[in-house]
């Protein structure tokens, strides 16, 4: 049985793309896991072996300890090591020349893009910042066994590189969605206009999301939205922002559940009109929330950006608005709260593309084949 250790110094080892999607993959698939992770301690689950990294208080002190990730993993002599994580590019480019493994990285977003919107790192840094990125990325990924990225532009970015290099997409689980298809309006469960799942920040679109609902907030009957993310770090808000967002939860109209376990968020879904994807302004990733609204048959709202637009467009299933015009994302809604069978059917064409194209089910045959070709090849 071949060993495989995955090491991530930022998600929980329940994150879904990481515990639900692959260590379960590769699990069926007759691999031995161990999964290395901020963790309160050492556990078994589900037969998957999880080794915890002592829990950072903040940034600086997590990215100073990634030194505690590659000793840990080294010591599991595996057969294979996958990570998550552009900080541990170093140390898994390291792991690989001592372990004599092959070591693969997986790339979930484009990360030195993401540095451009950061709130957390100095404006006149941020350009420099992702440039030195851009470069150390290239430098150590390209001498990896293999990289995997989770869209098509994101792989071209790598390209020339004699590593292997696949797209494996954040695609819904179908066997999870259709596990809570029961759920659904009715007398005993609450209904919501909106939902948005994903995280309150700035680049994320939670500006929009506040404007939006002040515009709707006078709408007879009433709009009601549900939101499931963290409600903390959102020092970034101004106390007029603060004082818009008491206001529409002391109306009704904003409702926040927080650490809502994944599987959970389809149930929510569920009970939910419209999906809500004001953000952000990334050309390269492919939204899995969005996605996740397609797979449980409701209409979705979205910021016409990225590749999730065109399939949007192709799918038929939603309305695509401008990302920073808050009476295009109030108009949306309004069309689709107000003309319920086209928005039915909109939801019904959303959920038939993903059970016939956006789904995990054939991602993971993708993710075998990166191994069996890595395992094969060795690390050099």
């Amino acid at each position: 049985m071949k060993k495989v250790c995955i090491l991530t110094s930022v998600h929980s080892p329940f994150d879904h793309r990481i515990f639900f999607k692959q260590a379960r993959c590769l699990q069926k698939a007759g691999y031995k896991l161990t999964i290395i992770a901020q963790h309160n301690g050492n556990e078994l689950v589900d037969d998957i072996e999880l080794v915890a990294l002592p829990r950072a208080r903040n940034r600086i002190q997590r990215i100073t300890g990634t030194w505690r990730v590659f000793k840990l993993a080294l010591r599991q002599k595996a057969d294979i090591y996958h990570f998550h994580d552009p900080e541990l590019l170093f140390w898994g480019w390291l792991l690989q020349i001592l372990s004599g493994k092959p070591v693969i990285y997986d790339v979930h977003e484009n990360y030195a893009e993401t540095l451009l919107l950061r709130d957390w790192l100095p404006k006149y840094l941020r350009k420099s910042v992702a440039w030195i990125f851009t470069r150390t990325e290239r430098i150590f990924a390209g001498r990896l066994a293999a990289i995997i990225t989770v869209s098509e532009p994101m792989t071209k970015r790598f390209a020339g590189f004699q590593t292997v290099c696949t797209a494996v997409h954040n695609f819904p689980d179908l066997n999870v969605s259709k596990s809570y298809e029961k759920y659904g309006p009715s007398a005993e469960n609450d209904q919501y206009s909106l939902i948005y799942t994903g995280n309150m920040t700035r680049e994320m679109g939670f500006p929009i999301i506040l404007d939006t609902l002040t515009l709707l907030s006078q709408r007879q009957p009433a709009v009601t939205c549900l939101i499931l993310a963290k409600s903390d770090n959102m020092e970034w808000l101004n106390n007029n922002q603060r004082e818009t967002m008491k206001e529409l939860v002391a109306a009704g109209t904003l409702k926040i559940l927080e650490r809502v376990p994944h599987n959970e968020v389809f149930k929510y879904i569920r009970l939910s009109s419209i999906g809500w994807r004001p953000g952000p302004p990334f050309q390269e990733g492919i939204s899995t929330k969005t996605l996740e609204y397609m797979a449980c048959g409701i209409p979705v709202v979205s910021s016409d950006v990225s590749i999730i637009s065109r399939i949007i467009r192709e799918s038929e299933c939603g309305i695509l608005v401008d990302p920073y015009n808050a009476k295009e994302h109030a108009h949306a809604i309004l069309h689709l709260l107000d003309h319920p069978e086209e928005a039915r059917h909109m939801g019904e064409n959303g959920r038939k593309a993903v059970m016939q194209k956006y789904n995990w089910e054939i991602e993971e045959k993708k993710l075998l084949d990166v191994y069996n070709r890595c395992l094969s090849r060795g690390a050099g």
